[in-house]
């Protein structure tokens, strides 16, 4: 009885094992992870556990927030720059009014619409990147992570051409923009591609807590029959 009790044990901690190893993979994949997820546990583990339709609900939310962003600073700049070219006819001084100021305020809340947008499709990607990490085949996994550095890295070089150039003065300071739209379009393509053809990680993928609570059932259970 001894025996088949220490058996029991024994059969349970592997299945334990088993069962957790669902839910961790290899250190260096987590490590990168890691370090593109949001700062705050509790954001992590929503991340770590999003399934592709909360993944695809936070990025549309993102686009149309982003979207919504874009046209308003474009249609106010537009706007502000009408308004200027009216105030200063026939030679007049430039001197700002109301108008003015409230086209300034309207484009700086389009300007903080298009950036929340653009984080909270960072949020999506993220947890994209958390739900594929759970495929056996990591093809959607390297491809999504791969977009992902190479839109940043396409941004951040456009950004540091941009202030380079024109903190120097340089005319061609103007002409990167073709970047942004470089970047914004290996991202968008990509998460495309994985919302309407990408598999869903966590279809039958076991919590750790389920599968800790499965294993401390099977525990019971063994050491009832011993």
């Amino acid at each position: 009885m001894g025996v088949n009790c220490l058996l029991t044990v024994d059969a349970v901690h592997v299945q334990h094992l088993s069962m957790r190893s669902i839910v961790q993979r290899d250190t260096f994949n987590r490590l990168i992870l890691r370090g593109l997820g949001p700062a705050g546990e509790h954001t992590k583990k929503e991340v770590h556990t999003m399934r592709k339709r909360t993944i695809t609900k936070w990025w549309l939310w993102g686009l149309g927030i982003g979207v919504g962003g874009v046209i308003l600073a474009t249609v106010m700049a537009i706007v502000m720059a009408a308004h200027i070219v009216d105030l200063t006819a026939g030679n007049r001084n430039f001197v700002p009014d109301s108008f003015f100021w409230t086209t300034i305020i309207l484009l700086a809340l389009g300007g903080i619409a298009c950036c929340g947008g653009s984080l909270v499709q960072l949020v999506a990607q993220i947890g994209a990147l958390f739900n594929t990490h759970h495929l056996a085949n990591q093809a959607w996994f390297r491809g999504l992570l791969s977009s992902i550095i190479i839109g940043n890295l396409v941004l951040f070089v456009t950004l540091g051409l941009q202030f380079g150039l024109g903190f120097s003065g340089n005319a061609y300071a103007g002409l990167v923009w073709p970047g942004y739209v470089v970047a914004a379009l290996i991202g968008f393509v990509s998460m495309v591609c994985y919302l309407v053809a990408g598999p869903d990680g966590m279809v039958d993928q076991p919590s750790e807590s389920t599968a800790g609570r499965a294993a401390e059932d099977a525990g019971a259970g063994g050491l009832v029959q011993a």
